[in-house]
């Protein structure tokens, strides 16, 4: 069954949530420790400011019909990649909540939209199978991005950001290519 545009959402789902998992979840951790000198503290409210843009993103998404889900998810997963590449050199706790934000608007924006989009596509029969491919697509990879980003962002933080915001940029470019995600309606 599975159509271009759901296989084409599937892998961008995979890759992306490969790509955040780790840099959001180790990797903030890792610069709230060492470069903003904050540690828990830092870290929390950092999250704290992503998942408060990411609530204010499905209330957003929730009340707004998107006329293009293929664009605006493309769109923002185009902008979540510089995000997260930007988090790699922020210099301090208020650069990051500032930049948090947005990023989780986006996020909350995105989830949204792309479930909604991939249940609607599919067969009312097939969605539990559906959504069993993205839940696996969007945690299945989650420990490998963790350890990766562990043995990493010692080292390379500021290019371990910058490739994981740079795969999530080319990703859109991705969804750009299949022609059912560039000319949903």
């Amino acid at each position: 069954y599975y159509k271009p545009k759901s296989r084409a959402l599937i892998l961008a789902i995979a890759v992306i949530d490969f790509c955040f998992a780790g840099p959001i979840d180790v990797g903030l951790a890792w610069l709230a420790d060492n470069r903003f000198d904050g540690g828990a503290t830092a870290f929390g409210i950092v999250l704290s400011a992503f998942g408060g843009g990411a609530v204010i993103g499905t209330i957003i998404a929730g009340t707004i019909k998107f006329k293009r889900p293929g664009l605006t998810l493309t769109v923002i997963c185009a902008l979540a990649g510089i995000g997260l590449g930007l988090y790699g050199i922020v210099p301090d706790v208020l650069s990051a909540v500032i930049l948090s934000v947005p990023m989780g608007v986006g996020v909350g924006i995105f989830n949204i939209v792309l479930v909604t989009w991939v249940q609607r596509e599919s067969p009312s029969h097939m969605i539990g199978r559906v959504m069993s491919l993205v839940a696996f697509a969007s945690v299945g990879l989650m420990p490998f991005s963790f350890a990766i980003t562990g043995l990493l962002v010692d080292t390379y933080s500021s290019i371990m950001f910058a490739v994981a915001g740079g795969i999530t940029f080319l990703t859109s470019f991705y969804l750009l290519s299949v022609p059912a995600v560039r000319q949903s309606d």
